[in-house]
């Protein structure tokens, strides 16, 4: 409509108004006499809010953090493979159950009784061997054995042997699943024979006991070991010491060292 006034004819609008209530035909910045339509859409900014400022404890507690946080995921990060390494590193192989044949040289250590056959054995008693058949089975790091063998010293006078029948236990370490030092000890019965002591032969029973360590090889099904025990052995031998005046009854006990190497089968 030509002639027209415009802001007569916008009157009957609601004028738009700020969120603080002022109106925007107000608040406009030309002149009132010009003012028929908002020209600030957004309408006038009031104030602005200000936004807080972090402390620079809080910046530094922030960062620390971080950087436990970062610490932990690398560290997590270099420890699962190493973790993963040193449980293939110390896999038990994969046979459990095993039998061995032992053989290797015996070291009396005693020298008791020696009155009673004249010192027939100044330095204690010779040094001859021990033989000895082993099955076994392992629960991972922990196994039973039992064995049975011969042991034997003396001279062409002078005859000892016993056949130890012992049940050991044993703790290995596995390096590898093919090598595993361990340790062990066991006890038992000792079968003892003598003869050419005070004149007459004895057999008897006797406690027997071995504590040691050695290691293992595994090749495939093949067994390959060696180790070293201390043997307590007194078979309550006992023979008149006959320099002595009071007949003073002499006991004689075969406590000693056994070195064995040993091959056998794994199933």
């Amino acid at each position: 409509m030509t002639g027209s006034n415009p802001a007569r004819m916008l009157a009957h609008l609601r004028p738009m108004r700020t969120r603080a209530g002022g109106r925007f035909d107000e608040d406009a910045s030309c002149p009132e006499s010009e003012r028929w339509f908002p020209l600030r859409i957004t309408g006038p900014l009031r104030g602005a809010v200000a936004r807080p400022e972090l402390s620079e404890g809080v910046i530094m507690r922030s960062k620390s953090v971080t950087g436990v946080l970062a610490a932990i995921a690398v560290g997590t990060a270099l420890l699962v493979p190493s973790l993963a390494a040193a449980q293939s590193a110390f896999q038990s192989p994969p046979h459990d159950n095993y039998f061995a044949v032992k053989f290797g040289p015996y070291f009396p250590g005693e020298t008791n009784g020696l009155d009673a056959v004249g010192n027939t054995f100044k330095q204690g008693w010779p040094t001859k061997y021990q033989v000895d058949g082993a099955i076994g089975h392992y629960w991972d790091w922990f196994g039973l054995q039992f064995s049975a063998g011969y042991l034997t010293t003396g001279n062409d006078d002078f005859s000892f042997k016993t056949w130890p029948v012992l049940l050991t236990a044993k703790v290995r370490l596995p390096i590898g699943g093919f090598m595993a030092p361990y340790g062990e000890g066991g006890a038992g019965v000792g079968i003892s024979s003598v003869s050419g002591i005070g004149g007459a032969d004895q057999t008897k029973a006797g406690f027997a006991a071995i504590a040691g360590a050695g290691v293992e090889f595994y090749l495939g099904q093949f067994l390959v070991g060696a180790d070293l025990k201390y043997l307590w052995l007194d078979p309550k031998f006992s023979a008149v010491n006959a320099p002595n005046a009071q007949g003073v009854v002499d006991s004689f006990k075969f406590n000693g060292i056994t070195v064995q190497g040993y091959v056998g089968f794994l199933w």
